[in-house]
């Protein structure tokens, strides 16, 4: 209970955000049974003919092409090749809008980063793989505790006050 010489703390602003979601995107075609049936003679020739260049992964059993296959000049391939620009043209621009800015820095700031354990791995220019939070008097910050964090040192002027804490229920 606080006492009556103190001002009651009031909620100003509550923010709930979802950080990091990781943006899917499925498309399905219609009568591809023509074009499937061509891609899949093409790469059961080409387990044949090359190298596969991934035997011992996670496709073990299954044939890993190498990395030039959509430079074949294959009709198949040319098709295939305009099934997956077509859906990168419109999934990019919303992975880059969704994923990458410049995220703000202060000193003393709390850092989030992102969980997905291969979120890091080929980032593309700004991908925002990291989020802060800049203190600012009264704000409380609640997230759980496997959500990756640490604080940026602060070396300004005057004081950093954080109370952290863990709720557990």
């Amino acid at each position: 209970m606080l006492s009556d010489t103190i001002e009651r703390p009031h909620v100003s602003n509550t923010v709930v955000a979802s950080h990091f979601p990781t943006l899917f995107m499925m498309r399905e075609h219609a009568n591809c049974g023509g074009l499937n049936e061509k891609l899949a003679r093409l790469m059961l020739r080409l387990e044949k003919e090359t190298a596969n260049i991934a035997p011992a992964t996670s496709n073990i059993g299954g044939y890993h092409s190498d990395t030039t296959l959509f430079s074949r000049q294959e009709p198949e391939i040319a098709a295939l090749r305009e099934l997956v620009q077509a859906a990168l043209h419109e999934y990019v621009p919303k992975f880059l809008e969704a994923n990458c800015h410049a995220p703000p820095t202060k000193e003393g700031a709390i850092m989030f980063v992102d969980p997905r354990p291969r979120a890091h791995m080929n980032r593309v220019q700004n991908q925002t793989t990291e989020i802060t939070v800049n203190p600012t008097a009264g704000k409380m910050i609640l997230f759980p505790a496997y959500y990756e964090h640490a604080v940026i040192p602060f070396r300004g002027n005057g004081v950093r006050t954080c109370i952290a804490f863990n709720a557990n229920f």
